[in-house]
């Protein structure tokens, strides 16, 4: 699928691939004396109203935004130099054992737009967006797609993700899929709560992605069976 107004081309430190473009009701409790409560000359059965402060306002969930790029991004980087084992080599071969062990050697080879041994791995994901409505609730409303990039050198490496967009399946006679940039849900006006919990299923989802991977960057690099 094709969306103008992003190139995906280039991730130097210049320019990393991501386009710069684009992308209450107030209740009023009553408490009033009883006879024998030892105020009834001071005032006998009249009540004191309780003044209570106005509801909070919804405060909006804030998600990594790139003012410069106008887009939902997010950018780690990790530096280890007491790290013994931390090669270009070692580096690339623990995050390519991770995408493939997170989505399977099927969807991993699907993924990948870009991958140079040694130096970068560059993945355009596409899969099911699960929104937690509550604790015990979750729906779909279609796939999640976004660039994810690593770049790999001695000791240390960077993460970036970016360009996310919500990919709806058609609704009732319509024929067509429906995507929407994720930036819409941080400043429509409508539905605000259930824009919030997008946001908040997305930084979970990416950010648990991001850990993840630099947990498995951690620790020694263990070669499959089938790696020889």
């Amino acid at each position: 699928m094709s969306i103008s107004g992003y190139s995906y081309s280039q991730w130097d430190t210049e320019d990393d691939g991501f386009s710069e473009e684009d992308s209450s009701e107030f209740n009023d409790d009553s408490e009033s004396f009883d006879e024998g409560d030892g105020f009834s000359s001071f005032g006998g059965d009249e009540e004191k109203k309780v003044k209570k402060d106005p509801p909070k306002p919804f405060v909006r969930y804030k998600v990594p935004y790139d003012s410069m790029r106008k887009m939902i991004f997010y950018d780690t980087i990790v530096e280890d130099w007491d790290c013994e084992f931390c090669s270009e080599d070692s580096l690339f071969n623990r995050a390519d054992n991770y995408f493939d062990q997170t989505y399977g050697k099927r969807d991993y080879k699907r993924f990948t737009i870009n991958k140079k041994e040694n130096s970068i791995i560059e993945l355009h994901i596409k899969k099911p967006f699960i929104v937690t409505l509550s604790e015990n609730t979750t729906n779909v409303p279609g796939d999640i797609e976004f660039d994810l990039v690593v770049r790999i050198k001695e000791a240390r490496y960077k993460v970036q993700a970016g360009a996310f967009i919500l990919v709806a399946a058609p609704s009732g006679l319509g024929k067509d899929y429906v995507s929407t940039y994720m930036e819409h849900f941080i400043t429509t006006k409508k539905g605000e709560r259930m824009a919030d919990l997008y946001l908040r299923s997305l930084d979970s989802d990416v950010q648990d992605l991001i850990n993840g991977l630099i947990k498995s960057m951690k620790e020694p690099y263990q070669p499959d069976e089938d790696d020889w």
